[in-house]
């Protein structure tokens, strides 16, 4: 994709339908350095035309080889929260990431959190919305401790069973 000026229309709506699957609102990419990933996420996270149907994508990057596993879930938090406030309306939620020490927000909150915002969006009349959360450098999992290696996993399995359309 990053050497590519255009998708096709075919490419485009095969790629919205394996990412916006319709048991879930969430995805996670993972791949090797290079093929491409953060050139999809960015065209994934662009606004759709003006009176378009297709999917809006909230994305948030992460770099696991500059994110201690201690900073993970709160770094992922943050990046989602940034990505989806803009779609929200009026007050914003007040997030358990927001008062808890990285140390203490792990999983269970990041969950937590993560409902709470999908709650804050807009009304489904301005169209469907899917986060995208895009795990760069995932070799770098290797250096974490097996507890947190195990919590992420649980993350994209979370991702993948709620998405089947997923390749």
């Amino acid at each position: 994709l990053a050497h590519e000026p255009a998708l096709r229309a075919e490419q485009e709506q095969e790629i919205l339908a394996a990412l916006t699957g319709p048991n879930g609102r969430s995805a996670l990419l993972l791949g090797p350095r290079g093929m491409g990933k953060t050139t999809l996420l960015r065209w994934l996270a662009e606004a759709p035309n003006p009176g378009s149907a297709a999917p809006r994508i909230a994305g948030a990057y992460v770099d696991l080889a500059e994110t201690r596993e201690a900073d993970f879930f709160g770094r992922a938090m943050a990046g989602l929260y940034d990505a989806l406030t803009p779609r929200m309306v009026g007050e914003r939620p007040r997030l358990e990431c927001h008062v808890r020490a990285a140390v203490d927000y792990g999983e269970r909150e990041f969950v937590a959190d993560a409902n709470r915002l999908f709650a804050f969006l807009r009304p489904a009349s301005a169209g469907p919305l899917h986060a995208a959360l895009l795990l760069d450098n995932a070799g770098a999992l290797d250096g974490y401790s097996g507890a947190a290696r195990d919590a992420v996993r649980r993350l994209v399995l979370a991702s993948a069973s709620a998405n089947a359309a997923l390749r």
